[in-house]
């Protein structure tokens, strides 16, 4: 009994890992406002009733992957973050933390970039889930708001900055390109 649960259990993460997969290569391909389940069902390689045995509908789906892409991309962000020994080692060890998960994992990081700029397509929990994973970094702009060697300014503007070097990931931009532009971010804070 227990061998064929085992079994049983791999097939059906397999088929989970493959509707994942699915939803990452249409989103790709075809933006999230463009994914049909039937799509995702074809592409998977299931039927489309299979998807609904993990998932109750299409923002449910994009939901739950998009929160599992979060934990895979906020691993070990806060070590990263703790282990640098000032607030420019801090910041330079955010950025590199995603910039490396961002090139491991590149289809994810395009799913993710196609959610932040749908929002409306994840539900609630997921974006309280996101905000929750992203403590590290709330965490760490808070300290350089605090410290009188950086100059304050709002969320989105620091957001907008901390984003410059994931963005330049999308043009294939050189190690040396990236740890410039954190340099400049970084100088752009202090005061």
């Amino acid at each position: 009994m227990n061998v064929y649960y085992s079994v049983m259990r791999t097939i059906d993460e397999d088929k989970r890992a493959r509707i994942q997969q699915a939803v990452f290569s249409l989103t790709a391909t075809e933006g999230l406002t463009g994914l049909a389940m039937s799509k995702v069902a074809k592409t998977a390689g299931v039927s489309p009733a299979t998807i609904y045995i993990y998932y109750n509908d299409k923002e449910d789906m994009l939901s739950r992957i998009y929160e599992q892409v979060k934990t895979l991309f906020d691993a070990g962000l806060h070590a990263a973050i703790d282990a640098a020994p000032d607030l420019d080692a801090k910041i330079r060890a955010a950025e590199w933390h995603y910039i490396t998960q961002f090139r491991q994992y590149p289809e994810q990081a395009r799913f993710v970039d196609a959610v932040l700029a749908n929002e409306q397509a994840i539900d609630a929990k997921a974006k309280a889930f996101a905000d929750d994973q992203a403590q590290p970094l709330t965490d760490l702009f808070a300290q350089v708001q605090a410290a009188p060697a950086y100059r304050p300014i709002d969320a989105l503007l620091g957001t907008t900055l901390f984003s410059v070097p994931l963005q330049m990931l999308k043009s294939q931009a050189t190690d040396a390109q990236l740890n410039a532009a954190i340099d400049t971010i970084i100088a752009a804070l202090k005061r």
